[in-house]
């Protein structure tokens, strides 16, 4: 499951579930996450749902993960970080993502 409070993530990562068309997908904002996000769906043969909750109400993930993102943020502007590591050590998976 992944849990937002970003209608517009559930909308963009439920309709590139559905897309095959490869063309599509890089016309896609942030297609290079969200084809990750899927890849991993496929890869792992997830059961997947998104889950919609109320942002900055005192959801403690959420909460965290909107900390975290700001924090990222202001890396980026500060031209600090060139890439973003995602780690899993349960799931197994590492992910770059090259923000130049």
């Amino acid at each position: 499951m992944i849990y937002t409070d970003s209608q517009a993530a559930i909308n963009r990562i439920n309709r590139i579930i559905k897309i095959d068309n490869t063309r599509k997908i890089l016309k896609m904002v942030n297609n290079n996450i969200f084809s990750t996000i899927k890849q991993l769906i496929i890869i792992k043969d997830l059961n997947f749902m998104t889950v919609k909750v109320k942002g900055h109400s005192g959801v403690v993930e959420n909460d965290r993960a909107d900390v975290l993102a700001k924090e990222a943020a202001g890396l980026i502007i500060e031209d600090t970080i060139e890439t973003i590591n995602l780690v899993n050590r349960e799931a197994g998976y590492k992910i770059n993502f090259s923000l130049i």
